[in-house]
């Protein structure tokens, strides 16, 4: 992957939906074993591809009802990395993998200004990607659609 520079997107928030709730996605009990058993193979996949040198974005794969727990990836996968590396995956690193380096995913005049204001440090406590309460401002285009401050 790394030599023909292919893009890993893991999506570990649809694996932690389905242990979490394998019922309520209409799936029998016993997928819960082979959701863990993905996920444990997600997580070795994850640290080779990383040590390989692949481009590694982020994305979540949430179908249904769940869309506003999105952030829940940022959350596990810095559980996995560092918050920090989770946030760059999410953004810079999806920004040159969409082709869009420069114009979204980073914070630099003449970009797109999609920002974030969180209800504390993500980078102390990444919890507060999972709840999306904890997003206080939110700017979009250069636009406020959210400003709870």
């Amino acid at each position: 992957m790394a030599a023909r520079e292919v893009a890993l997107v893991p999506t570990f928030a649809v694996v932690e939906q389905l242990l979490h709730d394998t019922a309520g996605a209409g799936l029998a009990e016993s997928t819960r074993d082979r959701a863990k058993g993905a996920r444990e193979q997600m997580t070795k996949a994850l640290a080779v591809a990383k040590h390989a040198g692949v481009r590694i974005g982020l994305g979540s794969d949430l179908i249904g009802p769940a869309q506003d727990r999105r952030g829940k990836e940022l959350s596990l996968r810095a559980a996995l990395e560092t918050p920090m590396e989770a946030l760059v995956a999410a953004t810079r690193t999806n920004a040159e993998i969409l082709g869009l380096s420069g114009q979204v995913g980073v914070i630099t005049p003449g970009a797109q200004a999609d920002l974030v204001l969180w209800n504390g440090n993500p980078l102390e406590d990444p919890e507060l990607f999972s709840d999306p309460t904890n997003a206080v401002l939110v700017i979009q285009a250069g636009h406020i659609v959210k400003d709870l401050r």
